[in-house]
């Protein structure tokens, strides 16, 4: 059986983890000023690192978060929350460290 809880008689759904992970991003960056990294988030949520990165890929499919790649892996404190999960304009840049 789902968890649901009950608010003003109405049945309400809990957030889902990713709303959870979202969330937690906005929050550390309004804080902090900067992104947090997955182990911040991580600790600041009580997931695994793999379980973050999970979250992170989903939010980035979705188009609610967008970040910056360098050699194929997401850089740490990149992560920019799109605004209304509206991804229009936002461009993800790979930027490759090695020499050519």
């Amino acid at each position: 059986m789902p968890d649901v809880r009950r608010s003003e008689g109405r049945a309400v759904r809990p957030p889902s983890r990713k709303a959870e992970v979202l969330a937690e991003i906005q929050r550390y960056q309004a804080a902090h000023g900067i992104s947090p990294t997955g182990v911040e988030l991580a600790e600041s949520l009580g997931l695994c690192c793999a379980m973050i990165a999970r979250y992170l890929d989903q939010l980035e499919k979705d188009g609610a978060v967008s970040a910056l790649y360098a050699s194929g892996k997401r850089s740490p404190r990149s992560l920019v929350v799109v605004a209304s999960g509206d991804s229009r304009g936002v461009t993800v840049v790979e930027i490759s460290t090695r020499d050519p």
